[in-house]
């Protein structure tokens, strides 16, 4: 063979440079990047990614795309985690250890169980974790598929250190499937995985302006390096490299020019085509002179009687020996990836010999020890012009048909056989599917077929299912297939419809499952087509279908399960919910939890439905009817068995008691019942998600909220493992706003919100990041890290993200006058904090009890009581001490119900109350906060009050640090500094000493000039701005625009019509 010249000294030390600088930029930010590059047939794209990272200290893991390759989407980045697990194999005991912890650190059993059914070699880097997956989400369901994704991610966050990053090269991307694209983009955005460098190559000549790379590439803007062909003078370079003269070599670069256009690989074949011409004068070794002598008229004779490279490649494969030739036509029919034991199978153990004959003419690759591959595809087109389609089609049927005697036992169950053998198989007789006359076969292969798709649906491999349920459903004759295969079209349709509703294929998803309707026996048959169609519905409506509506009520109807009439009154809610709350206070939780699962299918599915309804119901916000639903579906859960559904059913429950009735003591209790059925029932993840995010209405009212963090996270997690990142970011929301309140300190909530926020910009996940958004704009103000402490959606960081991803002005605007109440309060700035709760009370007004069931919502009636009491002290005016008392009330009925969390606000109010001096309030108070009667003379009556009152205070600071509320505690030391005089400053320290604690510097930084409070020791206490509104008219101007955003906001039709996961 002709020497073959290595491409980056001919021509591409230019882009070589290129892609190191990139590489050497990327390491120095630690950020993860991705980088394309691009050129035609054979341009050296993956001999240059390889001499850039050849030398670098990096794991390097390559995976290649191919032609029509569906059946596993997760094979190319499977042979990217291959090579990676095997450089960490093969690295030194220390460093293999090393990374050992890392992914022990980083992966759960479950995911490293998930990571070994990608990849089966993962399991020797962490022994221990082989085999203890549990909980595992089911095979073929989206959830398995989401989590695939999920593992990929969360294995290279993993191993990507700064010392030794990540770089993936992922080839022949022309291929590339939407599910890997999809995980490519979440490695680079997602936040948490660092490191880790994606290059890419592909050939542009297959990818047009259409191809979802070249959409990639534009919207993301991504550096792409573009391989040109060799110009003449780089071919003359490369031809004296090859021929070790340069002695009329420049007349022979010009003519391969014209007839390879430059192409390097094309080169090597002609030059091979030459060698090995019949008239061995056209180019020859001289071995006397080491080097090549040619005649330049006969080649040009000679090679202008073929006008393509694989015409070339044909000529030169018709020189090996004919079983040679027989060989590779052979191998030609599996594409241009082989597995050499399917081959064995077929033709014996001779094949071998060929394979390495084949090899060695540079033909074919080795990949593994069982895989081979055309060397390019044009040497696979080669090949495939050996023989007529006609020829091909019939040799790759015969093929099929043995395989299928080989594998296939009783019932054609595959004994012994990987997934790509059935695959092959069923793919090779599918070829001649339109030749098979006896029907007896044909329903043999659609059997088979169906066989495929369960496989390949196992792989989440939905797409593939796709085309072999079809494929199968083709092979029947649609005449007879219902009458004499009932349970196998039935299975077969039904299985087709659920794929569809995966991938988002509607008109696909409506035919199978008309095909079902039309066809089945029985309601219970067309169940699982019913809920594809729902579920697919439930999942694109966001405002909600009253087509779909309709739909579910006739279905439930169909059942035979009795359910209310859309015109449910109020007084007939209630009632459903009292008859329900009554047989759940006869039952205790033993007898729940032992309540048997159902084995009525109708009941259970009913269940379903209804969950599936009450999502439309709160969209549409038909309260009356979503109460009835979730009580009525409650008791008959409790009466005829539970079922995989039933604790989002007790979520709902729950849920209602506590916004309706305010009776926490139950709705806590129906709410952890709905968590212990979760593990009862062996929930799927989805269920999980959606019942916590129900249960966080009533979890945080009988618990410290920094106990909650940790579910939060969890429900987060898993809310990425399966894709579901509604629930995800639902729970982050949580998360973000009870750390928010906990008191613990805010820096690190900072960085969490930050990570957050950019995490769900880079999923184009708007409306939970403006949701967000509030809440950290509120941290950065106050720990000193922007400009102004009062400053909310008008500052920089808030002005830059609603710039970016184009913020409509509604979304999320109630939460910012939340936070900003509650800073400007704290700061003294009463009439800018009473202007914000004037918009909120005014919305307030506009949305239902199950809108506001949070318990941040009764913080916000804390707030409101402050702002009057602070009113009534000012003006003397009845009505602001009565709606402080309003307000008060609203809290001391929700103590009253069980609440844990609210008592020390309850204390902080009844200081205040006290601190106004009205009449009969004091010995109340006293008795409520259980401070005995102080015995006093006439003349002592101010001072004992005084001393009374320094005592309430004194109580409130103390509950509110016991309870953690840190925040709480600097508010009421701040409080008690206006109503008590002690004679010190106590009050003044302890206020900096929690707002310290907590995090608040600027809160502490503005307070030393409104009310000279002690200044703190830090150095920087000087260096941040103050950030008050400075002067009465700044004041009046701030407080002005805020009315305005209240009017314009309420006169929005429906200001909550895009569905906010909750005002806040």
């Amino acid at each position: 063979m002709l020497p073959k010249p290595e491409l980056s000294f001919f021509g591409r030390e230019k882009e070589l440079q290129q892609l190191r600088d990139l590489f050497s930029i990327f390491k120095q930010d630690g950020t993860s990047e991705v980088i394309f590059v691009s050129g035609p047939t054979g341009s050296g794209k993956a001999t240059l990614v390889e001499k850039a990272f050849k030398e670098e200290k990096c794991l390097y893991g390559v995976g290649q795309f191919e032609a029509g390759e569906m059946k596993k989407p997760f094979t190319s980045l499977a042979h990217c985690v291959l090579a990676l697990v095997q450089a960490i194999l093969d690295a030194d005991a220390a460093c293999a250890e090393k990374y050992a912890k890392l992914i022990k650190s980083s992966l759960t059993p479950q995911d490293a169980y998930m990571l070994e059914l990608l990849t089966p070699e993962a399991r020797l880097i962490v022994p221990e974790y082989a085999r203890q997956g549990d909980k595992f989400p089911k095979p073929g369901s989206k959830e398995c598929f989401e989590y695939c994704k999920y593992t990929i991610r969360i294995f290279l966050r993993a191993i990507a250190v700064p010392e030794r990053p990540v770089v993936l090269f992922m080839n022949n991307l022309q291929w590339v499937d939407k599910t890997t694209i999809d995980i490519l983009k979440s490695i680079i955005f997602f936040p948490d995985v660092q490191h880790c460098f994606i290059v890419g190559a592909y050939k542009h000549e297959d990818v047009g302006p259409d191809h979802m790379l070249s959409k990639w590439i534009e919207e993301d803007a991504i550096n792409t390096i573009d391989l040109k062909q060799f110009e003449p003078d780089q071919l003359y370079e490369i031809l004296v490299e090859i021929l070790g003269t340069k002695d009329n070599v420049q007349e022979l670069a010009r003519l391969f020019y014209s007839r390879t256009n430059g192409n390097i690989h094309h080169i090597i074949q002609l030059m091979e085509f030459i060698k090995n011409h019949q008239n061995p004068k056209l180019l020859e070794y001289s071995p006397t002179q080491f080097r090549y002598t040619w005649r330049i008229r006969d080649i040009r004779q000679y090679t202008s009687i073929s006008n393509s490279i694989v015409g070339i490649i044909v000529t030169n494969i018709s020189l090996l020996p004919d079983e040679v030739q027989s060989f590779l036509k052979l191998a030609s029919c599996f594409g241009t990836r082989i597995d050499q034991r399917i081959l064995l199978v077929v033709e014996g153990e001779y094949v071998s010999n060929h394979i390495e004959t084949v090899i060695e003419e540079g033909l074919l690759e080795r990949l593994s020890e069982n895989i081979i591959k055309f060397s390019h595809d044009n040497v696979h087109q080669a090949a495939m012009r050996l023989f007529s389609d006609k020829e091909c089609q019939q040799m790759r049927f015969e093929i099929g048909k043995k395989l299928l005697d080989h594998y296939c036992g009783e019932n054609d169950e595959f004994i012994d056989i990987d997934d790509t053998g059935l695959f092959t198989c069923v793919d090779l007789l599918n070829i001649g599917k339109e030749r098979i006359k006896d029907e007896d076969f044909r329903l043999r292969l659609a059997k088979l077929n169906y066989k495929a798709v369960v496989r390949a649906a196992s792989f989440s491999a939905f797409i593939a299912a796709i085309q072999y349920a079809e494929t199968s459903i083709s092979l029947l004759d649609k005449n007879t297939m219902w009458t004499e295969n009932y349970e196998f079209c039935l299975e077969l349709h039904n299985t087709l419809a659920e794929m569809c509703s995966y991938c988002g294929q509607i008109e696909r998803l409506s035919s199978s499952a008309k095909e079902v309707f039309d066809n089945s026996k029985t309601i219970e048959d067309q169940l699982r087509s019913h809920f594809a169609l729902l579920e697919r519905g439930s999942v694109d409506t966001h405002t909600g279908n009253h087509d779909v509506i309709n739909q579910i009520f006739e279905l439930i109807k169909r059942l035979g399960v009795d359910v209310p009439r859309r015109n449910t009154t109020e007084s007939k809610a209630e009632a459903s919910k009292k008859k329900t709350f009554n047989l759940v206070e006869a039952l205790s939780d033993e007898d729940i939890l032992a309540l048997p699962k159902t084995k009525n299918r109708k009941q259970a599915a009913s269940t379903r439905l209804i969950v599936i309804l009450s999502r439309h119901m709160m969209r549409n916000k038909m309260w009356n009817m979503l109460i009835t639903l979730a009580s009525d579906a409650l008791a008959t859960s409790l009466e005829y068995g539970l079922c995989e559904y039933s604790p989002l059913i007790f979520a709902f429950y729950g849920k209602i008691i506590i916004s309706y009735d305010k009776d926490i003591r139950v709705g806590c209790r129906i709410g952890l019942l709905a968590q212990l059925l979760l593990e009862k029932l062996e929930s799927s993840s989805s269920v999980r998600i959606e019942t916590s995010m129900h249960t966080k209405f009533v979890n945080h009212w009988k618990q410290p909220l920094s106990l909650s963090l940790e579910r939060r996270i969890s429900g987060y997690q898993e809310g990425l493992k399966i894709g579901n990142l509604y629930g995800a970011f639902y729970n982050i929301t949580l998360y973000g706003m009870e750390y928010f309140y906990s008191g613990l300190s805010l820096p690190p909530l900072v960085d969490d919100v930050k990570r957050f926020l950019d995490q769900m910009g880079s999923y184009n996940f708007t409306r939970p990041m403006f949701l967000n958004l509030p809440l950290y704009q509120t941290a950065l103000n106050l720990t000193g890290q922007s400009d102004n402490v009062l400053g909310m959606f008008t500052a920089k960081t808030s002005e830059y993200y609603h710039q970016k991803y184009k913020w409509d002005g509604i979304i999320g605007l109630e939460i910012w006058w939340s936070y900003g109440m509650q800073i400007a309060f704290i700061c003294d700035e009463i009439e800018i904090a009473s202007a914000y709760a004037d918009n909120l009370k005014r919305v307030g007004e506009k949305t239902c009890m199950l809108e506001r069931v949070l318990y941040f919502e009764q913080v916000r009636a804390f707030f409101y009581a402050l702002i009057a009491i602070d009113q009534y002290r000012k003006t003397g005016k009845q009505k602001f001490f009565h709606e402080a008392d309003k307000y008060k009330l609203s809290i001391e009925e929700c103590i009253k119900g069980g609440s844990f969390n609210l008592l020390h606000k309850l204390q902080i109010l009844e200081a205040e109350f006290n601190s106004v001096n009205k009449p009969n309030i004091i010995e109340k108070s006293l008795k409520t906060l259980h401070i005995g009667h102080l015995k006093k003379t006439p003349s002592e009556k101010n001072i004992v009050s005084a001393k009374s009152l320094q005592m309430m205070y004194d109580k409130a600071i103390s509950s509110s640090r016991r309870t953690g509320f840190l925040q709480d505690v600097a508010l009421t030391a701040l409080l008690a500094s206006k109503s008590v005089e002690v004679g010190d400053d106590r009050y003044h320290v302890a206020a900096n000493e929690a707002l310290e604690s907590w995090g608040a510097t600027a809160v502490i930084r503005c307070l030393q000039v409104k009310r000279s409070l002690p200044k703190k020791d830090s150095a920087e206490s000087d260096t941040t701005p103050i950030g008050q509104i400075k002067g009465y008219r700044a004041t009046k101007r701030f407080i002005e625009g805020i009315q305005k955003e209240g009017s314009e906001f309420l006169n929005v039709d429906n200001p909550f019509s895009n569905g906010e996961y909750f005002q806040h």
